[in-house]
């Protein structure tokens, strides 16, 4: 390079210099970059040192008066619960009586009178604003005039001098027949009965598209009138009253227990008694009294008349097995 061009390669926002001050200065060069090692190894991050655990706070000790209040109140929250629902089930009963009376006038009447009014009032004066309770109202209503009717129906049929086969379709025909009425005279005649409720609780499984579709004239349906809500419900009520009662009979009383136990002698006899016990507590409280009197015949002087009673006893004995 001559002098002329080292010159024009100078930046020309550099002061000027003389020819001599340029061609004598000393050279400036620019330290080349460090070239990072990537071997080198990485630095150390600094380990957080464990912090040393804090002394728990020391509980607040509560007097024995203010453990004793707080059960109190447990105990109060407890017994308030039971109450509150002893009160909506006693509600529900309630309920029932309106809804027969209501029924009970609009049947002498022919319909011209309506104590429609007077319900709506007393629905509204009452009403609970729990959903539990009011749950447990809802189905007290229906419940506890079921049981009571279903009571009275069986302690009749009980009473009758009737084989077990015809008690027991007498039971079964007079439960169901319970069922309907109560039905078809309170309001839970119109709400969603049993199969729309599960259509709508499973719809995977009993909805329209389900792998179990429950049939759609079995259901309650938003267009439904309430006359047909009310048949609908009759309908589903009495077809479970009878199946359940139905299976019920046959499972524990259509056929004889140790029916292919053929009892030879006395013993043989009270054993098979004492093994067939399952009906109702006074036919066991009489079955009991059969067995003391005829061990109590056995025992003592056998005579024509002690044999005539025994044989007496003996069938009503075999007659109360049977029913």
């Amino acid at each position: 390079m001559n002098p002329d061009e080292f010159l024009n390669s100078q930046d020309a926002t550099a002061p000027v210099k003389t020819r001599e001050e340029a061609l004598y200065a000393p050279v400036q060069y620019d330290e080349p970059e460090k070239e990072e090692n990537a071997f080198a190894p990485e630095p150390e991050e600094p380990v957080e040192q464990p912090q040393a655990e804090q002394p728990a706070e020391p509980q607040e000790q509560k007097s024995v008066e203010e453990l004793q209040q707080q059960a109190n109140n447990i105990y109060t929250d407890m017994y308030k619960g039971l109450a509150m629902g002893t009160g909506a089930v006693g509600l529900g009963t309630l309920d029932f009586g309106v809804d027969l009376a209501k029924a009970g006038v609009s049947a002498v009447t022919d319909g011209k009178v309506s104590l429609q009014g007077f319900d709506d009032e007393y629905e509204r004066l009452t009403k609970i604003d729990n959903p539990v309770l009011q749950k447990v109202r809802e189905f007290a209503s229906v419940i506890v005039p079921t049981m009571t009717g279903t009571g009275l129906v069986a302690g009749a049929v009980k009473g009758l001098a009737l084989p077990g086969i015809a008690k027991g379709t007498l039971g079964i025909a007079g439960a169901a027949s319970v069922d309907a009425a109560v039905i078809g005279i309170s309001d839970q005649g119109f709400e969603d009965n049993g199969a729309r409720v599960i259509a709508d609780t499973f719809p995977e499984t009993f909805g329209p598209n389900g792998r179990f579709p429950i049939p759609e004239q079995w259901k309650t349906l938003d267009g439904d009138s309430p006359e047909v809500r009310k048949i609908k419900n009759i309908h589903e009520s009495v077809g479970l009253s009878f199946i359940g009662d139905a299976l019920g009979f046959i499972l524990s009383n259509g056929k004889p227990i140790l029916k292919w136990f053929d009892p030879r002698d006395l013993k043989a006899r009270i054993f098979k008694q004492r093994m067939v016990r399952g009906s109702d507590m006074e036919t066991n409280m009489r079955l009991g009294e059969i067995d003391r009197l005829i061990n109590e015949a056995a025992q003592g002087r056998q005579t024509a008349g002690t044999k005539k009673v025994v044989q007496a006893l003996t069938q009503e004995r075999d007659r109360l097995v049977q029913q």
